[in-house]
């Protein structure tokens, strides 16, 4: 009860009765769950939210809403309710049953469309037949919710199945397709997304790269028998979501192999470089969808740095080091791993802790005396300490040999951390 105190605190007193909680907030108020935002309907005008701080926010595609953000009520949305039209109608318009709830600031419930049992059977129930018409990025809405363990009625599921929704999406701005499928990936089975996606040919002008994956073999049968660039993203997917929340790890794992879109057909099923090729096509999708920098980053270095890092018994530990350097430089050091493990299904993970340990070790911890990249003195540490001097050599190391000088003490820090039993 706590969000309503926080809120009967905030708005003014008379005004209470005309104030209404919908949507999420009350969904999420029923089940307990925590939450730091309210969507609210109001029967107040825009003059008094201007004055009480909310700014109106326009929408592309989407009503405007008012909104502001105050100390313990967290984000306030607020959609002025028309004063000819009945609440229970202003509800009805609202995508699912279950976010078509509403709720006084005194805690009564206003379900008039059975919103709260379906909430507890995870029943997802469009609230009339033209809901998906409406506003069709609802789609994406209820696929994203069947990741969340809620399963379509009969009826909603038949007006999904059997219509052609990409004329009426092309009007829909990408962005709201993209917070959709983001939001899915902190699910607990993101992977419905694409699957729903893909059976009810819906998304292909906002993702068309999904939709010809299952044509692509995802590599030799005898590395590959799943078959199918989808299934094998799919099934990475589903392993990444068992080993991390993280909806960015997530992501990283379902696009890492999208390089193999890229092949010549007439060298399948072998994907040569699909590595290489898979960052600037990431980039490109990212961008696409506008996609947050740090999602598009992810996608570009998943597909850069998994072929490389899933060889890792067999690489040099230079080749290691730096890879670990170019997995933190990325900000993938725990990203890495996981996409790995999904892929591939192991991964030495203690090896690689003690590669980026010793890849973010400073000068000092490597063991190196700064003086060394500094002018010259001729002073006692010079004649008698700088490693270059007594090679017949004078300070300062010159800029060129310096990486190659740092990898080697790394390596040597790495291989001090591992022990000579792993080397």
């Amino acid at each position: 009860m706590r969000v309503l105190e926080q809120l009967r605190a905030f708005w003014p007193a008379e005004l209470h009765g005309k104030l209404f909680l919908v949507g999420g907030a009350v969904r999420d108020f029923l089940l307990q769950s925590p939450r730091n935002d309210a969507d609210m309907v109001a029967l107040v005008s825009p003059d008094v939210l201007a004055k009480l701080g909310f700014v109106r926010v326009e929408g592309v595609s989407t009503q405007p809403i008012w909104a502001r953000t105050a100390a313990g009520v967290g984000r306030m949305e607020v959609w002025p309710l028309d004063s000819a039209m009945p609440l229970e109608m202003e509800l009805a318009r609202r995508d699912f049953t279950i976010n078509a709830i509403a709720m006084r600031l005194d805690g009564t419930i206003i379900d008039p469309l059975g919103g709260a049992a379906a909430l507890l059977e995870k029943r997802l129930t469009a609230c009339s037949t033209h809901s998906f018409r409406d506003d069709p990025i609802r789609l994406f809405r209820a696929f994203r919710f069947e990741c969340a363990g809620y399963v379509m009625d009969e009826g909603t599921k038949r007006l999904i199945s059997g219509h052609e929704w990409e004329d009426a999406l092309r009007r829909v701005p990408v962005e709201r397709f993209s917070r959709e499928m983001e939001k899915a990936f902190a699910q607990d089975k993101p992977w419905l997304f694409f699957n729903l996606m893909t059976k009810h040919d819906a998304g292909r002008g906002y993702f068309p790269e999904l939709f010809r994956m299952a044509s692509v073999p995802a590599g030799p049968k005898e590395y590959h028998p799943e078959g199918d660039l989808f299934t094998h993203s799919q099934e990475a997917l589903e392993r990444a979501s068992a080993l991390s929340p993280d909806p960015l790890t997530r992501f990283g794992a379902f696009m890492h192999d999208i390089g193999k879109l890229e092949t010549d057909p007439a060298q399948y099923p072998r994907h040569h470089n699909h590595d290489k090729a898979g960052a600037p096509l990431a980039k490109q999708i990212g961008v696409r969808m506008r996609l947050p920098g740090d999602w598009v980053k992810t996608a570009v270095a998943a597909s850069n740095l998994h072929q490389t890092a899933g060889l890792w018994p067999e690489l040099r530990d230079t080749t290691k080091l730096r890879l670990a350097e170019n997995a933190v430089r990325k900000g993938m050091e725990r990203r890495l791993p996981v996409i790995v493990r999904a892929d591939r299904g192991n991964f030495d993970e203690a090896q690689w802790a003690h590669a980026v340990n010793a890849a973010i070790m400073t000068v000092k911890e490597l063991g190196i005396d700064p003086r060394i990249f500094e002018e010259c003195k001729d002073d006692d540490w010079c004649i008698t300490e700088c490693p270059l001097h007594k090679r017949g050599k004078k300070c300062p190391m010159p800029v060129a040999d310096r990486p190659s000088f740092l990898i080697q003490r790394r390596v040597d820090k790495y291989r001090e951390l591992i022990g000579p039993k792993q080397g």
